[in-house]
C-alpha cells in the first residue's frame, strides 16, 4: 500500500515564501500610508494583489501539508475519507474562464504561471460518482492515484494540455509536480535552482556584509576588502536573478521551465 504525501522540502518552501513575502508586503503597506492618496491607492492595489499570491503559493500549501493519500487495493484513502475505485467517473476540468484562456492561447506569453492569485484553484477535480475532490498537482505521485484509479494523466485531453503548457518557477518550487516519466529531468532542473538560489543568497549575503563593513568605518583596507565583498556580491546576484528571471526583454531558465517539454527537448536531442 502505497502512502503519497508532500515532501519536506515543500513546505519550508511555502514558509519561506510566506515569511519573505510578508516582510514585503508589510513594508509596502507602510510605504503606502505615508504616501500621497493616488500613489498610496497603487501601493494598496499591489499590496492586495500580492497578499492573494502569498494566500496561494504560502497559506495554501502549508494547510495541505499534511496530506496523506493512501493507494489501497480497493481505491483511494484521501485524508480520513475511502474513495472507491469503482465510484471513480474521471478527472474533471480544467474550469473557470482563466483555465478555457490559457488552453486556448498557448503562445501567450505570460499566461501559463502557476500560483495566478485570479486562476480557480484547484484547476481539476476528482469525480466520484458526483462527489468532487481536488486534485492538487503539487501532490507527488499526483500521476500515480490517477493510474491506480484507472486513468492515465495523458488520455485526459485538458490536463495533459494544461501541464505541457505551464511554465515558470512554480516546477521548480513546489508548486506543481511533475509525472512520474518527467522527474528525473525535473530532479536535475531543481539541483541546478538550487546552485542558482544558493548564489543569489550568497550574493545578498556579500553585499549585506560589505555594507556593514563600509558604514563601521573600519581600517582603510579593511573597507577595500567590503567594498569587493559588496561587488562581488552583486556580480553573483545579478546573474543569478538574470538565469531564473531573465531581464528585461528576455525570460530566464526559470520563467521558461517546463519538464515535459524538457524531457522532450532531451529525446529530440
Amino acid at each position: 500500500m502505497e502512502v503519497l504525501k508532500y515532501q519536506p522540502w515543500q513546505w519550508r518552501a511555502a514558509l519561506g515564501r510566506l515569511l519573505l513575502g510578508g516582510g514585503v508586503l508589510l513594508l509596502t503597506l507602510w510605504v503606502a500610508f505615508g504616501m500621497g492618496p493616488i500613489p498610496g491607492l497603487l501601493l494598496l492595489f499591489g499590496a492586495a494583489f500580492g497578499g492573494l499570491y502569498l494566500w496561494r503559493t504560502g497559506v495554501e500549501p502549508l494547510r495541505r501539508a499534511g496530506l496523506e493519500v493512501l493507494l489501497e487495493p480497493e481505491g483511494v484513502r484521501i485524508g480520513e475519507r475511502f474513495y472507491p475505485r469503482g465510484a471513480f467517473r474521471g478527472v474533471e476540468g480544467p474550469r473557470g474562464r482563466w483555465a478555457a484562456y490559457l488552453l486556448s492561447h498557448p503562445a501567450q506569453p505570460g499566461l501559463h504561471r502557476q500560483g495566478n492569485p485570479l486562476a480557480p484553484s484547484p484547476l481539476f477535480h476528482l469525480d466520484f460518482g458526483g462527489e468532487r475532490v481536488p486534485l492538487w498537482l503539487d501532490l507527488p505521485g499526483w500521476d500515480r492515484m490517477l493510474r491506480h484509479l484507472g486513468l492515465d494523466w495523458t488520455e485526459h485531453p485538458g490536463l495533459s494540455r494544461y501541464l505541457s503548457l505551464v511554465e515558470g518557477m512554480g516546477w521548480l518550487n513546489g508548486l506543481l509536480y511533475p509525472p512520474q516519466e518527467a522527474e528525473e529531468v525535473w530532479l536535475r532542473a531543481r539541483r541546478r535552482y538550487r546552485r542558482l538560489m544558493g548564489l543569489l543568497w550568497l550574493g545578498f549575503g556579500l553585499m549585506v556584509l560589505g555594507f556593514i563593513g563600509e558604514i563601521a568605518q573600519v581600517h582603510r583596507v579593511v573597507e577595500w576588502v567590503m567594498v569587493g565583498f559588496t561587488l562581488v556580491g552583486f556580480l553573483l546576484a545579478i546573474y543569478a536573478t538574470g538565469v531564473v528571471l531573465g531581464g528585461r526583454n528576455v525570460q530566464g531558465w526559470g520563467m521558461r521551465y517546463n519538464p515535459l517539454r524538457a524531457l522532450r527537448d532531451e529525446e529530440l536531442a
